[in-house]
Formats: C-alpha cells, structure tokens, sequence
C-alpha cells in the first residue's frame, strides 16, 4: 500500500511540477534572448551578465494553470548609459525588439512597468528585466515613475538556498510549489509568488538544521511545518505591514506593490482555515480517509483510494484505459538527460488548437497522436516510449487514472487513444538512445 509521502511525490510529478517540455522550452528561450542581446549594436557593449531570477532559478516554477501562462525572469545587467533616465532602459529596449521582425507583434504586450515581455504563441513568455549597478547597489527601472528601485535578485536567491538546504531533500522549494498550486486550485486568495516564496522561507529556522528528522521529515511533514508557522505569524499581524512585504535581505525593497490590507486579510484568513484542514489530513492514520482530506485541499487529482486495481484490456486502451502503477522511471532524470540538439514534436489528430494550450474535446472521440517528422529532429536508432495520465473525479472513480510508462508497440512513434472521462489528461512521448531520454513532449487534453 502507497503511503501520503508517496501520493504527495507522485502528485508533485503529475500536476504540479513544470513538465520536461516546458522546462526545455524555457531553456531554449532564455539562450535566445541571451544570444540576440549579446549581438544586439545598442545593447551588446553594455551587458554584464544576463541571469534568470525569480521561480525558476529557485526552482518554485509549476505547470501553468488552465490556459495561464509561464515564465521567466531574465535579470539584464547593464553598464549604465550616460543621460539615460529610467525609462530610457526599458523603452529602447523594447524598440530594439520591435525594430525586428522576428519580435515586432510579441514584445511588451503586457505593459509592465519593470520588464520588456516577449509574448510567445505558446503558454510562455520571458520578462527581460534591466539593472544597472549604482550608488553601491543593483537598480531596475520603473518606466512609469522614471524612478530607479532597489533590488537584490542574487541576495534573495542566495538566501532562499540556504533556507531550502536546511530542509530536507530541500523540501522548501516543494512546500512553496504545492502552496502556489494551492493558491491556483482553490482561486480563494491571491498573493504574488516571490511574497509567497518570501513568507514561507522565513518559516525556515536556522535551529531547524539540528531537528530535522522532527519538522523535515517528508514532504507532508514540511508543508506541516512550515503552514503551521505561516499561520501563527500572520494571526499575530492582523495588519499588513512592512515587516511582511520586505525583501528579506534588502530592507529597502518593499513588495507593496503586489499587495493591499484587503488581499491580505483574505490570505491571511485562508491560512486559517487550510491550516486547520492540513492538520486534520495529517493527524489522520487510515490512507483512504486521508487521501479524502488531502482532496479537500488539492482536489481529486491528489492520491487514490487503495481498492482492489481494475484489469488492463487491450480492447479499451485509450485516454480512458489501464490502471495506475507505481512509474518506474527507468530514464533517470528527463530534465538532466534532454540533449539540446535534438527535438520531438508531438501532434495529435483531429487538433483543435495551437502551441501549448490545450486540447478540448467531447466524449467518445477517437484521437490519433504522432511524432511530427518534418518538425522533429531525432537521431537513428531512437526508439519511443509513452505516458497517458488521467486526472478528474470520473476516471478517479472508475480506477484509471494510468500515469504508467508504456512501449511503442510498433516503434512507429504513433498511438491512438479515445477520450472517455472528463477532466484534465496528458500525452507524453519520451524518444531514447539506451535508456537516456533526449527529446520528449507532450500534449494537454480537456475532455468537456
């Protein structure tokens, strides 16, 4: 029988961590953005450093939400433009984007005042940031005040390692990642994720690294820990205060501008009452009953009831099919094996949208999944492997959620599945050398 710490491992797995894909097209996208600023004529003599910030050098990045995007935080550092204003940073960077062909329709869409977006088609776009150093310490650019403000991205960064490093298993970056799914699911509260990410660290001791069997022990046991904390810190703030929204290694850098008393009060009650349901679920000694109070908090996707399993048959093998077994993952690290030179590109028929965004059908659709030839790009010899995971309370009731690692029966690189339970569901196709995985994608399926 599985225990909660496994249903939490393998939940992080399926719905909340930022899937290989994605993560290869943000790699891809930070070294575009590196290599057109690099040879870019106004810019290029400038840069210091170019460094991601924010969730993804933390390692806090999820999968986007519905049809919410993903990004990431590009630091540009500049040396300063002599009679540049603030502003000037960011809107000739944007008009060295827009004099370009390539970026003309996707750059600034967004109209942020910190960063120049670059929109892709996809679900993910990239905030360039510029920064210059000054008066002795790092500065970014507001362009509708003209104002410079502090900030202190590789401070927080170094300080958000030490504080995962006394976790276990660096369970900190997990625990944040399961409190922004949180947020995302239950839609009860709202509150920026580098304030998330900040209030939750604190919650870290430095005396912690001597227990840490008592209040690290897993991941049920940290998110135990940490909400605990969180909620007895803000019950004792009824007001939000600079204490709260502070930078915590740059007292000069506030994040008020994320937040209000309003968005705060709400937060800070939904810790309240989410506090009382993960103490209930935790203290709970029987898995089933468990799993049900886990549910309450993440949703049906979270765990399975541990019944007797329904038998595979090859004459329902669809989006719909097989039970679910424990993944052994036999490729070792996906992220850590991709080899940049190679790429798969999965299609599914009949396609009802483009990029990323997912695909919406009705019940009882027949749908044909393949690699894409002309748009991929594998080595001789490749041989594929597939993953169909099911999510949503019908195919929860009805055992087959799968999620199990199946081969390519013919090595054609093709599958056909038939849509049979609402919900969320996913295709992956893993291409491999050996045993090492070195392009993999996947394909989003809403069944209404």
């Amino acid at each position: 029988m599985k225990t909660i710490a496994t249903f939490f491992n393998d939940f992080l797995k399926d719905e909340v961590n930022l899937n290989p894909t994605r993560l290869k097209v943000a790699k891809k996208g930070i070294k575009t953005m590196e290599k057109f600023l690099k040879n870019n004529e106004l810019f290029k003599d400038h840069i210091i450093d170019i460094t991601p910030q924010g969730s993804y050098k933390q390692g806090t990045i999820n999968k986007p939400s519905g049809e919410a995007d993903f990004d990431v935080d590009l630091l540009v550092l500049l040396k300063e433009f002599p009679g540049w204003e603030p502003k000037d940073y960011l809107h000739k960077l944007h008009q060295e984007f827009e004099n370009t062909g390539r970026y003309k329709d996707i750059a600034d869409r967004k109209g942020k005042s910190r960063c120049v977006t670059i929109d892709y088609a996809s679900d993910f776009h990239i905030d360039l940031v510029p920064a210059i150093k000054k008066n002795g310490g790092y500065k970014i650019m507001n362009k509708n005040s003209n104002q410079f403000e502090d900030t202190d991205g590789e401070g927080y960064a170094n300080w958000f390692i030490v504080k995962n490093e006394i976790t276990t298993n660096k369970f900190l970056t997990k625990t944040v990642r399961l409190v922004k799914y949180l947020r995302d699911y239950k839609k009860t509260f709202s509150i920026k994720s580098v304030v998330l990410t900040s209030l939750l660290g604190k919650q870290v001791y430095e005396l912690d690294k001597y227990n840490q069997n008592e209040y690290y022990k897993d991941l049920p046991t940290t998110l135990k820990t940490l909400f605990n904390r969180l909620n007895d810190y803000l019950q004792s703030l009824p007001d939000l205060t600079d204490e709260i929204i502070t930078n915590p290694v740059l007292p000069t850098e506030k994040y008020s501008r994320h937040w209000n008393q309003d968005n705060y009060s709400t937060f800070r009650q939904k810790v309240y009452d989410y506090n009382i349901w993960i103490n209930e679920a935790y203290a709970e000694s029987d898995v089933n009953k468990a799993v049900k109070k886990w549910q309450r908090l993440f949703g049906d996707e979270f765990g399975e009831i541990q019944e007797t399993t329904a038998k595979f048959s090859d004459s329902n093998r669809d989006l719909v099919g097989s039970i679910v077994q424990k993944e052994d993952f036999i490729f070792g690290s996906c992220t850590e094996n991709l080899d940049n030179n190679y790429k798969l590109i999965l299609s599914v028929y009949p396609r009802q949208s483009n990029g990323f965004r997912s695909q919406h059908y009705k019940k009882d659709e027949k749908l044909f999944f393949s690699i894409n030839k002309s748009q991929s790009s594998l080595p001789s010899g490749v041989t594929f492997k597939w993953k169909v995971k099911n999510s949503g309370l019908e195919a929860k009731l009805a055992n087959q959620l799968r999620g199990n690692i199946e081969d390519d029966i013919d090595s054609k690189g093709e599958k056909t599945e038939t849509t049979a339970y609402k919900g969320k569901h996913y295709v992956d196709c893993y291409a491999l050398l050996g045993n090492t995985v070195v392009a993999t994608d996947t394909v989003n399926v809403i069944v209404v």
